[in-house]
């Protein structure tokens, strides 16, 4: 965990309201001053005090609640903090040993080791040992060294420390040529931070060159140690001062939102495993170059900007207009704190207020206003406020915040004749959802690192492209409201404005859907074209028969744009007669005999009907109407009728629910449905080998989906009775047994089969 540089730039100032404003309307060039003459004039707090020598020690407020967490997840690497620098030159290795050797001797935090005595846990200095310095050769025949160097910078970095026994400190040298080495430091987190990490490399690049060319070159012994730190903490919290502070906090933090609502790609784990991954965002130089003249203009820190836009990130995310984001700041408010190794650095909590539909400008001064305050507040640890709130624990999420925004220092080193630049360490390890890092420079350390237990990478790659664009629009359009202001990548908007309409497609050169259906006959004449229970109509057969049913129909007057009614139930009867309709020319209406009479005689009076296709047990529902059974049709010709028909002639009406007033007829023409069906063929993409149960009834469109998407491919429609298609057991079944690939089917039919734990 590093420190944020909005620590550098503010101040504590008094608690007057009028120095207060004047405090915010400072630019941070003399918040910085006024800060170092306050320091100087004021210090409201007891001196730091070097202790007696003692075989144990008091934990600080931030170790203990590490150590604390440790304790719920042991022997897990969450807490390890690994850097790595590249060497490129002639590396000594003695010296560099001698380097790292010395800064172990001179730190006492890298020689602490953590236990628990009479039910508390302690920390204990040990006394230096020889350090070991492994060295890896990663030059091995075959192997690409820069592909295989994050690997093993990774497993490295994961090790995990035993914190009763181990040296918290690490050292490996990886050798990727004779004149390119990789030094990478791992260390526990209870020992040290982002601050400790960049004093480290520099005092490590002093010792090397001292060590290497230049003897004499000591360094000042520290003032005080870092157990000395943790015991004047403890002091502190009995001051007045100190009360007030948290006080402050629990006003700021009241009624604040417990949880982002960020949408996860996966759900939340019951205990977060802390597993994770890191994503690099490149800011092109033009763009801060941009950003800076802002910086200028609005009187604000580069810092506070790129914090404003991740607030709007995530307000675009989530809808939500007041949150809690994570910061964190160095922890060192003593200057006698600045050249010790060890973990000081201590999260604020900030509060997004992005409500009112503000302007971009005004976000910036409510995200700088904010900052100011919480770093005047910034010496509370972070735990003792956690405490005083009395948050219920959660071990599947980070308590009062889940995402992180997060600038750690950075550090330029001379190691003599040696050109040092950082490597990024992918841990593959995430303390929370999500956590955003901004590094000034260019040492591939500005990215998100993520809970891969909750996010994909696409996912974040997508949110780096729309924080990149956010941070375009702040740049060139600071007046805009946020609400307003775009997000989308280039090659999203593309998509989402060109790719995803050009939906124009060349047609079949099919005029009717029963044309269709002849050319597939053709195709596979003996395939099972239609199953019902037992009984089966190939695609030969149910031609032959539809065929018989279209040349009848023509024989008793009936041509395009004739309406034929069609009150069947379900049936291979009922494929075969809508298919005969169609090959007359006409169009069916369909009635479901399960209607009441009312609505029957309804959908008969606003169509005219004239004829009916029906069964013996239905006709007396349809006096005046002339009927006709399937049976009478059996003297007809087999072959295609070979009508000519229209693209644009009516194919069936199908009649609304009438939820909303009078039942309306919808008129289906033939290229609407040949259309229709041929669209969703390119998406499901069926072929021969499917096998689709059909369930719904006639009187809803999306049946001829389930009829002629099948009979369109050469595949088999299944069909289902009415009592099965309502019976979750009976329809489960017949799913296995018809061994049925494809099912189409509305929300209460699906949770129908997951009542009776259907298995697909």
């Amino acid at each position: 965990m590093g420190e944020s540089s909005a620590g550098q730039s503010v101040t504590q100032s008094s608690s007057e309201t009028d120095l207060k404003q004047r405090l915010a309307d400072l630019p941070p060039d003399k918040l910085a001053a006024l800060h170092k003459r306050l320091l100087q004039k004021r210090q409201p707090y007891q001196p730091i005090r070097r202790l007696p020598d003692a075989a144990y020690y008091p934990l600080s407020f931030h170790q203990q609640r590490l150590w604390f967490i440790e304790q719920l997840q042991p022997e897990t690497p969450l807490y390890n903090v690994s850097r790595a620098m590249h060497l490129k030159g002639q590396l000594q290795y003695v010296a560099l040993k001698s380097a790292l050797q010395a800064l172990l001797n001179r730190h006492e935090a890298l020689r602490t080791t953590f236990h628990v005595l009479n039910g508390e846990p302690m920390q204990r200095i040990n006394a230096a040992s020889e350090l070991v310095l492994p060295v890896v050769d990663l030059q091995v025949d075959g192997v690409d060294t820069e592909a295989s160097l994050p690997l093993h910078l990774s497993k490295e970095g994961q090790r995990i420390f035993d914190l009763s026994a181990d040296l918290l400190f690490r050292a490996t040298l990886f050798r990727l040529a004779d004149d390119q080495h990789v030094l990478q430091l791992t260390i526990h987190h209870l020992a040290c931070d982002g601050w400790s990490l960049g004093l480290l490399f520099n005092e490590l690049a002093i010792l090397y060159r001292d060590f290497y060319s230049e003897p004499g070159c000591e360094l000042p012994p520290a003032v005080i140690r870092y157990v000395d730190f943790a015991r004047w903490q403890r002091e502190l919290q009995q001051q007045r001062l100190f009360a007030e502070r948290i006080q402050w906090w629990k006003r700021h933090l009241a009624n604040a939102p417990a949880v982002l609502e960020l949408a996860t790609d996966k759900p939340r784990p019951l205990i977060n495993s802390g597993s994770g991954a890191f994503m690099q965002l490149d800011i092109p130089a033009q763009l801060r170059e941009q950003l800076e003249v802002l910086v200028r203009e609005e009187n604000v820190t580069l810092y506070m900007i790129l914090l404003a836009g991740f607030f709007i990130l995530l307000h675009r995310y989530t809808g939500m207009e007041k949150f809690l984001v994570g910061t964190t700041s160095a922890g060192r408010h003593r200057p006698e704190t600045h050249s010790i190794v060890g973990f000081f650095v201590d999260t604020m909590v900030v509060k997004a207020d992005l409500s009112g539909a503000p302007t971009v400008r005004e976000v910036l001064q409510r995200v700088r206003q904010t900052v100011i305050n919480a770093v005047e507040h910034s010496d509370v640890p972070f735990d003792r406020i956690v405490e005083s709130l009395d948050l219920p624990r959660d071990l599947s999420r980070h308590g009062l915040f889940q995402v992180l925004f997060n600038a750690p220092p950075q550090y330029d080193l001379d190691f003599n004749d040696l050109e040092a630049t950082p490597v990024k360490v992918d841990a593959q390890i995430s303390r929370f959802d999500l956590e955003m890092t901004f590094a000034e420079g260019a040492n591939k350390t500005t990215g998100i690192t993520w809970n891969t237990d909750l996010f994909n990478a696409a996912t974040i790659q997508r949110m780096l492209g729309h924080y990149a664009a956010l941070l375009r629009a702040i740049a060139t359009s600071p007046e805009q409201p946020v609400c307003q202001m775009p997000m989308l990548t280039e090659p999203e908007r593309l998509q989402l404005l060109v790719q995803w309409n050009d939906t124009a497609d060349g047609f079949s050169g099919a005029r009717c859907i029963h044309d269709l259906f002849e050319q597939q006959v053709e195709r596979t004449p003996a395939a099972d074209a239609v199953v019902f229970g037992n009984e089966k109509l190939t695609y030969r057969e149910l031609n032959q028969r539809a065929n018989q049913l279209a040349h009848y129909l023509v024989a008793r007057g009936v041509g395009p744009e004739s309406l034929v009614g069609l009150c069947l139930e379900r049936s291979p009867e009922l494929i075969v007669s809508i298919l005969g309709i169609l090959k007359a020319g006409a169009a069916y209406v369909p009635l479901d005999p399960g209607y009441p009479q009312k609505r029957l005689d309804t959908i008969m009076e606003d169509t005219g009907i004239h004829l009916m296709l029906t069964q013996a047990d239905l006709v007396m529902r349809f006096t005046g109407v002339a009927t006709i059974l399937p049976g009478d049709t059996a003297a007809y010709p087999l072959d295609n009728p070979g009508l000519q028909g229209s693209p644009g002639q009516l194919a069936y009406i199908i009649f609304t629910s009438g939820s909303t007033g009078r039942p309306k007829g919808g008129m289906i023409e033939q290229y609407a449905l040949v259309n229709f069906i041929l669209a969703a063929q390119r998406v499901v993409q069926l072929d021969h080998r499917a096998r689709l149960l059909s369930v719904t009834t006639i009187s809803f469109d999306i049946f001829a989906l389930e009829l002629f998407l099948p009979l369109l491919c050469g595949a088999s429609m299944i069909l289902a009775s009415r009592e099965t298609a309502m019976d979750g057991h009976a329809l489960a079944r017949l799913l296995t047994r018809s061994r049925t690939t494809h099912l189409q089917a509305t929300p209460t039919t699906w949770q129908m089969l997951v009542d009776v734990d259907w298995q697909p």
